[in-house]
């Protein structure tokens, strides 16, 4: 019955029929606890602990007496001397066991083995000689005792089922539950507890049948309490075999688990609700996304028509700061519901995922990826958007520098490739310090990233004076791109390569161009496909 309670409380049970058998699986399996009658062929509890606690392997693992005899104070005494944690008394009520073996799991291991004290053996054989008079005894009312602990307990349906399936021992707990009486019930066939569908399937037969062929059997289903009510049951049935190995019946556990069925009913629900609502907000975030670079379109051609009509300069600026404005704030407001589905994803896949199966975790996974995308592009459309209000505050810098302090922050993020950087001397830069920054962390990062694919990756970044202009450029030895597609290069979310080879919302060189432009200034591109590139930007000479 010990085995059985503990089974079905979901630990890992291992038996052994004498103290050295105990012995040797622990010195195996290491166990976390040992649970012991002090009676064992072989060797007595007594002995194995202190085998235990000699063991340096062993000298930590958790023993707990479970005892009907040895229960007088100098037992307990020299069973505590050995290292022993705790000693349960035969009998004890199912969850008060299971109370003790959580309890001492928790706690820390035993001590290493004490000093052998002096009057143990006088202690250990004066223990045995005692107790040898009342083992018969003991024995002969061992089968009552057992009978009793089933009866006693409430909280569980505890019955005892002979080969063909009636019952013959039925519990308090069992009347409590199923609510027939022990005088009701016993005799009768335990089909009685089984839907008019279950019945006409053969499903108790076929229960009995398991349990027989495998040991035990499990499930969970509908069962019906006296009246016809039904009630959703966690069963457990284990076959009972004699010394002969001959069937002699079964022991079978039922816990009224109603309610949990009816909460993961709730949870399931809503996780239904609220994948439905996932989708929705998916379904119109990307509405959004297009409109956003729809507005973003529409704000570089705004641009354009301002440059060839100076005589709406005024009213057209006005209108793209209006339109600034609005990306901005559309852009601010898509992160609410991404932030939404983030933190609905990540709580069905911490709190949820075992109960998806498999597409259902792979889908989970597509909305969590897309999440992410999401929102890398709305981080970059914001960055895009305030360039149009953020003002320029030129000084001299030392592009040089600057341009060697991002690449060592770059080298972090990768430090086992060989990614090399010259820098040549560089025309004295006027610009604004935070937006140039941004220029050369753009440029060096696309450098970086498209030259993934080579061993040794070469980064150069020089610069010359001519004319009015200060030309810089960065060029790299990496997979280059294709120049019929020059014209979408610096065009927000235009990409000239897949998402799946290399990472990136196409945002980038837009800020190039953006700041460069901010700055009086041009961008453009040379490249061939797998021959590197090298991207051009020119400010004017002394900022003006």
């Amino acid at each position: 019955m010990l085995t059985l309670l503990l089974k079905h409380a979901h630990y890992r049970v291992l038996e052994a029929v004498d103290g050295q058998q105990a012995l040797e699986v622990a010195r195996s399996e290491h166990p976390d606890l040992i649970i012991a009658d002090v009676l064992l062929p072989a060797m007595d509890g007594y002995q194995l602990v202190r085998k235990l606690r000699a063991d340096p392997d062993l000298s930590g693992t958790r023993v707990v007496f479970y005892t009907a005899l040895f229960n007088e104070r100098e037992a307990v005494d020299l069973a505590r001397e050995i290292g022993v944690i705790r000693i349960l008394a035969k009998p004890t009520e199912p969850e008060k066991i299971l109370e003790c073996v959580a309890e001492v799991l928790k706690g820390a291991a035993a001590q290493p083995l004490p000093a052998k004290p002096p009057t143990f053996e006088e202690k250990h054989l004066q223990l045995l000689v005692d107790k040898l008079v009342g083992q018969v005894k003991a024995s002969q009312q061992s089968e009552e005792l057992c009978r009793l602990l089933i009866i006693g307990v409430k909280d569980y349906a505890i019955f005892m089922l002979d080969a063909e399936g009636r019952v013959v021992i039925w519990n308090e707990g069992a009347q409590r539950i199923n609510g027939w009486t022990a005088e009701e019930i016993v005799g009768q066939h335990f089909s009685r507890f089984f839907t008019s569908e279950d019945i006409a399937a053969g499903h108790p037969q076929h229960e009995l049948e398991i349990a027989s062929d495998q040991g035990h059997f499990e499930e969970e289903g509908w069962r019906l309490r006296k009246g016809g009510e039904r009630f959703w049951a966690d069963i457990t049935i284990t076959a009972l075999y004699d010394d002969l190995g001959r069937l002699r019946g079964f022991a079978k556990i039922t816990r009224d688990v109603t309610e949990r069925k009816r909460q993961e009913d709730e949870r399931r629900k809503f996780l239904t609700e609220q994948q439905v609502l996932t989708e929705e907000l998916t379904a119109t975030n990307e509405e959004l996304a297009a409109q956003a670079e729809e507005l973003t379109v529409q704000k570089e051609e705004l641009e354009k028509l301002n440059q060839n009509l100076q005589s709406q300069r005024k009213l057209l600026e006005t209108a793209n700061d209006d339109l600034e404005s609005f990306s901005y704030s559309v852009s601010h407001d898509l992160r609410t519901p991404i932030r939404a589905i983030k933190g609905f994803s990540k709580m069905l896949m911490e709190e949820h995922a075992a109960r998806l199966d498999s597409e259902g975790l792979r889908l989970l996974r597509v909305v969590v990826d897309n999440t992410k995308i999401m929102e890398e592009l709305i981080d970059d459309l914001l960055a895009l958007s305030r360039l149009g209000r953020q003002d320029v505050k030129k000084t001299v810098i030392n592009l040089a520098v600057m341009a060697e302090q991002v690449f060592e922050k770059l080298k972090t993020k990768e430090p086992k490739r060989d990614l090399r950087l010259n820098v040549s001397d560089l025309p004295p830069c006027w610009c604004d310090r935070s937006l140039l920054y941004q220029v050369m962390e753009n440029l060096l990062a696309n450098a970086a990233k498209f030259t993934r694919s080579k061993k040794n990756a070469i980064i150069e970044v020089e610069g010359k004076t001519e004319g009015s202009e200060n030309i810089y450029y960065v060029k790299d030895n990496g997979v280059g791109f294709n120049e019929d597609y020059i014209g979408n290069l610096f065009q927000p979310f235009q990409r000239l390569h897949r998402r799946e080879e290399y990472e990136g919302t196409g945002v980038g060189l837009s800020i190039v161009k953006r700041i460069v432009q901010k700055h009086g200034g041009r961008v453009w591109a040379e490249g061939k496909v797998n021959d590197g590139a090298t991207f051009y930007f020119a400010l004017p000479v002394n900022g003006v």
